[in-house]
């Protein structure tokens, strides 16, 4: 049984997993539909008909010649907007008339605008534009934004990219209908994206991180986005896809030669500090070449720019990995830039090539390799509630280690009849962590006296080094709130004062190690043939995972020069006997799932046959004893009809399965299981701005849990019992989403609505015991809820530097929880609203600032005292100056207030500065200052069903980073 996570963050990427029905609270829920009311009020009401089509082409009235780039549309009532189109290279144009339609109108720069009546226009009419009397020379000529023709959006860089842009994710996030995530995924109308090509070839696959935050925003021209691309074209015209394909678009002195960047940089303030980066391209027409090196240690994040962004819908060809079995990195993330607390030393290296091997051949080369070694530190404080409590503090220093290797091979031919791929894989890690911990724990503690523990530890907290050092001889410093700059962990020392208002507590002084060693082997292979009348396909996945880890825990005797690695009076440190542990974990999990399908035409439209057959099998081997076994099959068979109409799509599909399973080490048979997953999907456009989908279904899932007989220690004090037979969760669910995008008025708004219902034979409890927490599974179902709205506006001023992106959310899971002989139902609910606001309409001046507010709550249950509602709020605003050419001097402030228990705030604020000068196009200086006002500690405080929970972070201090990149 899941807990549920209510605290502070910062919005990720939104998805619609897992989204969930109830009813909200009365003030609430009054708020959120006001919120709703006035975004849905704020556009105008769909049109009512297609009505009629019209041809023509648009000349020069003086030359005769075919004008592009004429901007052709429909008005309505009040000159309202009703549809529009662009002149292509020849001047010719498709234009939608809908009923109620009353003037065409053209317009060009250079040209007089010219209207006529709705009535009047035909097809195939000609329409002659006379230039304009204004001189072109005492005018500025800008690009046009935006050019659409029929499916393809080409957005022209020059028009989004400001002085302050270097590469080219930078622009992205400024295109409206684009959304770029934290973690670089990209999104189109809010789907995420099918394919990122650079100049129509597919260098990357899913590791586009490495070209759009490396790739210099001024060797790219146009962004282009094809709209419902489908890429495999032998299935074009036959099985409708509703996701966009990007495609990068070089200007021409950037083809057909190397380009990139090399930057050194080195810094310090209290440690040195070192960033280094290489980026490499070659574009050529049959060959594709991209390099990245980085190393740094000032708190990037390198591992994301060799992340894959995996498709969670492609069904066929998407198998998660198992879980880890042994979990000691507990270090919860908070919603600051992880630049602030990351102490890393990385490394990462991405080689990637692609030849092309005739007209629709291509051989693809992708090798990936990231590096780490970090050191972090926390302090945390949990109480644990139910009808046995507890009460739990840990001080941690983790030290981890680990290296990944992924090397990726893929050949594709990609014909109007043949489409043939097969992608090789691998990948290869290790990961050592070890952490030095101090714990202390309370059990049985009454809600008061809980509260008690947690006043002295935030009171601890946020006394100084001088006060602690009279209270108990010579003391360490604290991790949180501490004004001395080598700021610790609480020790034993602090723990005793916590203590001494509490019965029973005890602290032990612990070295926790974990290491994992995982690794996989992956094959995907598919091939289509379409024969005209009807298709053919084959697909397979075949996967071989072998993973062993191991946990060592004993006392911490002191570091290599026999210091402990904390200062702790002796009398308070409890023998650690009932921690020692010394355990291994060995797990292989093959897999493979294959298919084979045809497509054939019935009454216009395409039915869709399809088998396919799938096979797990886990062996689980625990501290070198004989592997217990695990082995299901599912053979599925599935018939799917899909209409299209002129205005959209219906799709249908009925997959009917039967599910065997064996567990031979468990006395419980697995037996076999026949079930239905129907679903539905259907798209409309209702008129070229307004666009919807409809998505619904009902499923039937078993558990990818890794199952052994054998009790195992998941961490230092936590010892879990898996289930001894697969479980089953039955769902159903559906989405909403309607999306309006005006691309000549540089407009875009979506709203999107998602629940769903599941029912699952069994849930974990937990016990939070004085020594242990035990983990056991109970075979009762349970039901949860979700429910997730959103919606968002996107609208961009052309011609001024303007621009505004505003997001409103409101997310409620219903889910149960069991623990310590309590069980409830929690459910959580978080309101979040952000923006990003973007001002540059002076060309020395420079302006974004991004506020996000969230407000948090559990509804009332049996054992809650009220709602336990928690505030937060975070803003981040950059400012570049531009006094002189080359010049860009900027500032960049973070700042959050978090209630870290009701009325209590805690507030950061992080102050940065850059200087950025041109000597010339090709080098760059940069010295860059960050947290200049040394802010040395991040507290957060979160509810989780029945839990509360308080941790504080150390944080970096001043730093300066000066640092030359040489443009290649």
């Amino acid at each position: 049984m899941s807990h549920i996570a209510l605290s502070h963050y910062t919005p990720q990427e939104n998805t619609c997993k897992d989204c969930q029905q109830a009813s909200f609270r009365k003030g609430r829920g009054r708020l959120l539909l006001l919120l709703l009311l006035f975004f849905l009020l704020s556009f105008p009401a769909f049109p009512q008909s297609a009505g009629r089509q019209v041809t023509g082409r648009v000349t020069d009235a003086k030359t005769g010649k075919g004008v592009s780039y004429v901007t052709c549309k429909t008005l309505g009532e009040r000159d309202s907007l009703m549809a529009y189109a662009l002149t292509d290279g020849t001047g010719a144009f498709t234009l939608t008339l809908p009923d109620g339609a009353e003037a065409v109108e053209f317009t060009l720069m250079g040209y007089d605008k010219k209207r006529i009546k709705a009535r009047d226009a035909r097809q195939g009419m000609r329409v002659r534009l006379a230039p304009s009397g204004i001189m072109l020379k005492e005018v500025t000529v800008k690009a046009r934004p935006i050019d659409v023709h029929k499916d393809t959006i080409n957005y022209n860089v020059a028009a989004f990219q400001g002085k302050e842009d270097r590469y080219i994710e930078d622009v992205l996030k400024k295109m409206p209908g684009i959304e770029v995530a934290d973690n670089g995924a990209i999104r189109y109308k809010g789907r995420p994206i099918n394919k990122f090509n650079i100049e129509g070839q597919d260098l990357l696959g899913n590791q586009y991180n490495q070209a759009t935050r490396n790739m210099p925003a001024d060797a790219v021209a146009t962004v282009q986005v094809m709209e419902d691309d489908q890429p495999i074209r032998a299935l074009k015209d036959r099985v409708p896809s509703d996701k966009a394909t990007l495609n990068i678009k070089l200007k021409q002195g950037y083809k057909l030669r190397p380009f990139g960047e090399a930057r050194g940089g080195i810094g310090g303030f209290n440690d040195v500090l070192w960033n280094n980066s290489l980026t490499l391209m070659n574009v050529g027409r049959k060959n594709q070449l991209l390099l990245t090196a980085k190393m740094d240690n000032n708190g990037e994040n390198l591992s994301e720019n060799t992340v894959e962004h995996i498709d969670y819908s492609d069904a066929d060809n998407y198998e998660p990995l198992p879980g880890e079995m042994i979990q000691t990195d507990g270090m919860a993330q908070p919603p600051i830039s992880e630049k602030r607390y990351l102490r890393n030393k990385s490394y990462s290296v991405g080689l990637n090539h692609v030849h092309r091997i005739g007209r629709y051949g291509s051989l693809r080369t992708n090798i990936t390799y990231y590096g780490t070694s970090n050191h972090n530190e926390d302090s945390t404080y949990n109480y644990y509630g139910g009808e046995q409590t507890l009460s739990l503090s840990e001080t941690n220093r983790r030290k981890l280690s680990s290296h990944t290797l992924m090397p990726h091979f893929r050949y594709e031919h990609n014909a109007p009849k043949v489409y043939l791929v097969d992608e090789l894989s691998g990948s290869l890690s290790f990961f050592k962590l070890t952490s030095d911990k101090l714990t202390s724990r309370q059990g049985d503690l009454t809600q008061q006296e809980s509260n008690d523990v947690f006043e002295q530890t935030r009171d601890i907290f946020k006394s100084t080094s001088d006060e602690l050092t009279s209270k108990q001889g010579e003391m360490p410093r604290l991790l949180a709130g501490q004004i001395s700059s080598s700021a610790r962990p609480l020790s034993a020392c602090q723990l005793n004062e916590i203590s001494s208002s509490a019965r029973d507590m005890s602290a032990y002084q612990l070295r926790e190690s974990a290491d994992r060693h995982p690794g996989y082997l992956q094959n995907k292979l598919r091939m289509t043939i379409n024969a005209g009348a009807n298709v053919y396909s084959v697909n397979s996945l075949f996967r071989y995972f072998r993973r062993s880890e191991t946990l060592a825990v004993g006392e911490n005797d002191g570091d290599a020069e026999g210091n402990s690695a904390y200062s702790f009076s002796p009398y308070s440190i409890t023998p650690s006997s009932i921690y020692q542990l010394s355990q291994r974990l060995e797990l292989e999990r093959l897999m493979t799932r294959s298919s084979v399908s045809t497509i054939f035409r019935v009454l216009g439209n395409s039915l869709e046959l399809k088998y396919t057959f799938e096979l797990r099998s886990d062996n689980v081997a625990v501290d070198g004893n004989r592997g217990y076994r695990t082995t299901y099959m599912k053979h599925s068979f599935m018939p799917g009809y899909s209409i299209v109409y002129g205005r959209g799509h219906i799709g249908i599909e009925v997959p009917v399965s039967v599910f065997t399973s064996r567990v031979p080490w468990s006395g419980v048979s697995g037996g076999t299981k026949v079930y239905a997953s129907p679903s539905l999907r259907w798209r409309h456009e209702f008129s070229p701005f307004w666009r919807m989908n409809i998505m619904g279904g009902i499923s039937r899932d078993p558990s990818a849990d890794v199952m052994t007989p054998e009790e195992f220690a998941r961490d230092y004090r936590t010892r879990l019992l898996t289930a001894d037979r697969i479980g089953w969760t039955r769902r159903s669910g559906a989405s909403f989403s309607l999306n309006y995008s005006n691309l000549v008025t540089l407009f875009v708004w979506n709203v999107m609505a998602s629940a769903s219902w599941s029912t699952s034979d069994h849930y974990n409890e937990y016990t939070y015991g004085n020594d242990l927490t035990t983990v056991r599974p109970v075979w009762k179902d349970v039901k949860s809820r979700s429910l997730f709205v959103l919606t968002s506006v996107d609208k961009t001023f052309a011609g001024t530097g303007e621009s505004v992106k505003a997001t409103v959310s409101y997310n409620r899971t219903a889910l149960p929880v069991a623990q310590n002989g309590v069980t409830a139902d929690i459910t959580a609910n978080v309101l979040t609203t952000a923006m990003t606001l973007r001002w540059s309409r002076w060309k020395w001046l420079s302006v974004t600032d991004r506020p996000t507010f969230n407000l948090t709550w559990q509804d009332p249950y049996a054992w809650s005292a009220g709602h336990n509602t928690l505030k937060s709020f975070y803003n981040e605003a950059d400012v570049h100056l531009f006094p002189l050419s080359g010049l860009d001097i900027s500032l960049s402030w973070e700042y959050n207030v978090l209630e870290v228990e009701r009325g209590r705030y805690r507030r950061n604020s992080f102050l940065d500065a850059s200087v950025r000068y041109s000597l010339s196009k090709k080098i760059d200086l940069r010295l860059a200052m960050s947290n200049l006002l040394n802010r040395k500690v991040y507290e957060e405080a979160s509810f989780s069903g029945l839990n509360y929970g308080y941790f504080s972070l150390p944080l970096r201090g001043r730093e300066v980073l000066f640092s030359v990149a040489f443009s290649i």
